[in-house]
């Protein structure tokens, strides 16, 4: 997700661009578009479906509670609480009630940003473009790299087969040296910038006030957000750096940016550290199978952007929990009221302060009293909207309510108590990844080639932040996220300025009768290439190093003009209109949709074989107690009064031992078909079944028949 206030300060050059050209036009919608891309990412069925399974083991290891089946199942059933809070995905299930609860809270926190100054929003129409246009994440909107198959890390890093642009008259040999994935995506960003000039132009005689016009705007802001991302997510600004042996970028952020580590307290912006991560994004990852190498990585050829692990989905989300969390920092605003409401004491991470918040929390739930606080803040001066006031109502109604449905050991969980189970866990491999890249900086490492660089003994994770080809290593949309990032960010704004200069050319200049557009793709594929493809005054000039190398290392100022070397091009009627309905869109969504088909999938397989083992485990226990209690105890006295020892002794054993198969097996197939016709409640089914008749009668029996063989 990065710092907001980075696409932020982008979209206000844009925005500035546009009003200079076209006045009167609410250009406050197009950071509506580029909010909502961000804040998108809340809502990810994908991910959450993934999680289920990454959740429900780190229970299973916390919980010994979760290895018992009828526990499990009838008491925490918390399998099926993973189901309503993460989703399935089925219909109205999708991203289940943390979505929900998500969508709620980002709802009321947009209404109150944008309907004050200096945005001035009006709250219905803001509430009408979000229920349009938040949606859910997708990779291709953020121009990110799309899991493999069952979520892998491993996804198709095939090379682009398209041709090379140019703006001269005679193409260069060879396809770009980019992924074809990136190449896709771009062509589902151009055909939106496609539809928005034709839909504007169409319609700029029309008010500019209309709710047509606004959300084109915000769908504008939400395209030039993905052209940001690709300079913020991808090599570029390293290939391109290294392409023209510039100094080896090592300069700290600016104080006002990170404030200098105190007295004693280690430097994670130290020169070797940052050479050692500009060395590793011009890296190209190697796998063993799925996972990532611990011994090697190769010299990247092709410009990719960074993939999402379940490390980088910590990183990510540590990242918008703290863009979340800081509005509580921006005054006494009410949407940063809001976040402490609901988020303020998430970021703890001692067990017993985390219960006693969770305790506090669903108190105040039952007792009405979170309800009062927002009826108090809903009256104040310049308070809460009453849509705002809804949503968040609707909010508190879902994590109440899963909470009443589910106990966890006698914990109510809810939304809230999960949320801080994922912060705390984010938090911990934070650390963990931490610790492993300061030994590396302690030993001057800076071109360490391994894939994954592993941790300490009881570190996990490892340097996980610094994984190669991760998002979490690429990224440079937040402050902390070095080097290169203010270089990226001078080049981004120049390109979206660009992007918007064009546009509103277009529209300013369009007859009432003109049908044709602006070839978007072919600009787009002059900027957003790789930099051995860029155009520019001469090799040694693309047209990228001014606005780069402007920045400097403080935060941009990159100029809103300045040389391109791009040409536009222009496309006929039926072209313009055949790439405004989007054709590729859909594709792309149902390619990360489709994966939760497969992570359902191997969520509710291990499930079902782990309550399997668990209980045909069980049935073995009690088998075998029941096995070796009957065996011997039905061994015959001999006729000289008592009983042989041996023949007592060899009955226990063998009691034990059918009992326990006898019971291990029996139960164990009652409840694996059980689990494969019901799922959950059919394992219950057959583990009630089961226990009963083949893990207690069938090994008692047994046992008295072995005990009576025996004595014969």
């Amino acid at each position: 997700m990065g710092d907001i206030t980075t696409h932020f300060n982008i979209s206000a050059k844009v925005r500035a661009r546009l009003a200079a050209v076209r006045p009167n036009e609410q250009y406050p919608f197009i950071e509506l578009g580029n909010w909502l891309t961000d804040f998108s990412q809340f809502k990810d069925p994908t991910a959450y479906t993934g999680a289920k399974l990454t959740v429900w083991r780190r229970g299973r290891a916390a919980k010994f509670g979760l290895r018992v089946p009828l526990i499990a199942d009838l008491v925490v059933d918390f399998d099926r609480y993973l189901d309503r809070l993460f989703g399935r995905p089925e219909g109205d299930e999708r991203g289940g009630q943390i979505s929900l609860y998500m969508r709620n809270l980002v709802l009321a926190v947009t209404i109150e940003k944008f309907r004050r100054s200096p945005l001035d929003l009006d709250p219905t129409e803001i509430e009408q473009i979000y229920n349009s246009h938040f949606s859910q994440y997708y990779p291709h909107e953020h121009l990110d790299f799309p899991p493999g198959e069952h979520g892998r890390l491993r996804g198709n890093d095939s090379a682009s087969t398209r041709p090379k642009h140019t703006c001269g008259p005679t193409p260069p040999p060879g396809t770009r040296q980019i992924t074809s994935y990136l190449d896709d995506d771009l062509e589902y960003v151009s055909n939106l910038l496609s539809l928005v000039e034709k839909n504007w132009v169409q319609t700029q005689a029309a008010p500019s006030n209309t709710l047509q016009r606004h959300e084109l705007l915000a769908r504008f802001g939400h395209a030039s957000h993905a052209i940001e991302d690709f300079f913020f997510h991808s090599n570029f600004m390293e290939l391109g750096w290294n392409q023209l042996a510039l100094p080896t970028p090592t300069d700290p952020p600016p104080a006002s940016d990170v404030p200098p580590p105190a007295a004693g307290q280690p430097n994670d912006f130290n020169p070797s550290r940052l050479e050692r991560l500009y060395f590793r994004r011009r890296q190209n990852p190697a796998f063993l199978d799925d996972a990532l190498s611990t011994t090697s990585s190769t010299p990247a050829s092709q410009l990719f952007t960074g993939f999402f692990g379940a490390n980088d989905v910590n990183h990510t989300l540590m990242d918008a929990m703290e863009v979340f969390l800081g509005q509580r920092t921006q005054g006494n605003d009410v949407a940063g009221r809001i976040v402490e409401h609901f988020l303020g004491k998430l970021d703890e991470t001692d067990p017993d302060r985390q219960a006693q918040n969770l305790a506090e929390h669903r108190r105040k739930l039952d007792d009405g009293s979170a309800y009062t606080d927002l009826a108090v803040l809903s009256l104040l001066p310049g308070g809460l909207h009453p849509r705002s006031k809804r949503a968040l109502i609707e909010a508190y109604d879902i994590d109440k309510n899963l909470g009443n449905e589910f106990s966890t050991g006698g914990t109510h969980l809810g939304v809230f108590g999960m949320l801080q189970q994922i912060v705390s866990a984010a938090k911990l491999g934070e650390q963990q990844s931490q610790e492993t890249s300061r030994v590396l900086d302690a030993a001057h490492n800076v071109n360490d080639q391994r894939s994954h660089i592993p941790g300490a003994a009881g570190n996990a994770i490892g340097a996980a932040a610094e994984d190669i080809g991760s998002h979490s290593l690429m990224a440079k949309d937040s402050v902390r996220e070095l080097p290169l990032r203010a270089q990226a960010v001078g080049v981004a704004t120049r390109v979206a300025v660009y992007v918007a200069e064009q546009l509103v050319l277009r529209v300013q200049g369009a007859g009432s009768g003109d049908s044709t557009g602006l070839d978007w793709r072919h600009l787009l594929q002059h900027f957003l290439a790789h930099p051995l493809e860029t155009e520019g005054a001469d090799p040694a000039h693309p047209w990228w190093l001014a606005p780069a190398r402007e920045t400097s290392v403080t935060e941009p100022n990159a100029t809103d003009s300045g040389p391109t070397a791009h040409v536009p091009q222009h496309v006929e009627a039926s072209v313009l209109a055949q790439r405004a309905a989007e054709p590729n869109k859909r594709q792309l969504e149902q390619l990360y949709e489709g994966l939760e088909l497969g992570l359902e999938s191997d969520w509710r397989s291990t499930v079902n074989w782990q309550f399997t083992l668990d209980s045909a485990a069980w049935g073995g226990i009690v088998g075998g107690i029941c096995g070796g209690i009957a065996a011997p105890a039905s061994v015959p006295a001999e006729p000289a009064g008592g009983h042989d020892a041996g023949k007592v002794i060899a009955a226990l054993a063998l009691g034990l031992l059918a009992g326990s198969a006898i019971g291990y097996a029996g139960v164990g197939l009652t409840a694996g078909l059980g689990s494969l016709i019901g799922h959950g409640p059919g394992g219950v089914v057959g583990l009630l079944v089961g226990l009963p008749a083949l893990g207690i009668v069938a090994p008692t029996f047994t046992g008295i028949a072995i005990g009576k063989q025996l004595g014969s």
